[in-house]
């Protein structure tokens, strides 16, 4: 089994522990975190030493692989140093606010001969990867649009585009999963008025396929409602992809009945369990251990978080501008 350790023992922590510890391809050696209470509440529950110190778990325990789910600044010097240890990492989204320092992790890691995972679980839902392979079966024919939908609650402000820099990576990294790479983007942003920082947008897009998208977000929502809602319409049907693992629908061009699908091949238990947002980390942590045992490419490499990142600032320069500008481009 490989070893696995995690820094960083808030809520996603706690989650990639969990992960690790019930995966068959690892065994959890150590958590990490600057709080005592946290490190070894997480400590404790894992049975695994607690340590406060990064690059002292790093030397002692030589883990294999290292889950960083820290604050996003402090995702640079917690990537670099478990690379420089000879360790994969997973890193949390957002990877950084910084687009250079995405670049520069991607480059270490890449010269390191480790891999490098964005933590983009969304797509390791089981029901994404069935619409995944609906659309490479030819299922829907050409894509034409693609809508989502993607709003929670959170009252944090940290700064102006902290909204779209700290959820839509998520969102961009889901719709170029199944509709390819964006070629240009316009965007609008908003803010009730009891905010300081921006927290709704609009986003229309052109993929470079030619296809058109858009994507509405939010952190002014209610999380007791679906949270994300993807809608695929193609020269052949449609699908929908419901509140993340909640379901997907087929809707055939020439047929009036929605085809259903959920899950399949498992013991009710199972089921539920799938319907938790957790379970879409653990497959997310399966795929990479699962490409470190095989030598294989991570299906998540941290490019796509770069790709990501530019995504977002695009979106950013367009409103500051006030017109559409292309992805990874001069405005």
């Amino acid at each position: 089994m490989l070893k696995a350790a995690v820094v960083g023992c808030g809520r996603m922590g706690r989650i990639h522990a969990n992960g690790y510890d019930r995966n068959s391809r690892s065994q959890l050696v150590a958590v990490c975190d600057s709080s005592r209470d946290r490190v070894e509440a997480v400590a404790a529950q894992h049975r695994v030493p607690a340590y406060r110190s990064l690059s002292e778990m790093l030397a002692t325990e030589q883990p294999r692989v290292v889950s960083v789910c820290t604050d996003a600044a402090h995702h640079l010097e917690c990537v670099l140093a478990a690379v420089e240890a000879d360790a994969h990492v997973l890193c949390e989204k957002p990877m950084s606010g910084n687009v250079s320092d995405i670049r520069t992790m991607v480059q270490v890691a890449s010269q390191a001969g480790v891999r490098l995972g964005a933590s983009f679980n969304h797509r390791f839902a089981r029901v994404a990867q069935l619409a995944r392979q609906r659309i490479d079966a030819g299922d829907i024919g050409e894509i034409c649009f693609a809508n989502m939908w993607l709003t929670i609650a959170l009252k944090v402000e940290v700064d102006t585009y902290f909204h779209l820099r700290s959820l839509h990576g998520h969102s961009f990294d889901m719709l170029r999963y199944l509709c390819g790479d964006i070629d240009r983007v316009y965007g609008e942003l908003s803010k009730p008025s009891d905010r300081t920082c921006y927290s709704n947008c609009t986003v229309a897009m052109r993929f470079k396929s030619g296809a058109v998208g858009s994507l509405i977000g939010s952190y002014d929502m209610s999380n007791l409602h679906p949270l994300e809602r993807v809608e695929i319409g193609g020269t052949r049907g449609r699908l929908v992809l419901d509140n993340v693992t909640a379901g997907l629908t087929f809707l055939p061009h020439d047929s009036e009945v929605a085809q259903c699908y959920t899950p399949v091949n498992y013991t009710r238990t199972e089921r539920q369990s799938e319907y938790d947002f957790n379970i879409t980390v653990e497959h997310r942590i399966d795929a990479l251990l699962g490409a470190i045992e095989e030598g294989s490419a991570d299906p998540a490499p941290g490019e796509d978080a770069l790709i990501a990142a530019e995504t977002i600032e695009a979106v950013i320069r367009s409103f500051e501008l006030g017109c559409a500008v292309t992805v990874g481009g001069d405005e």
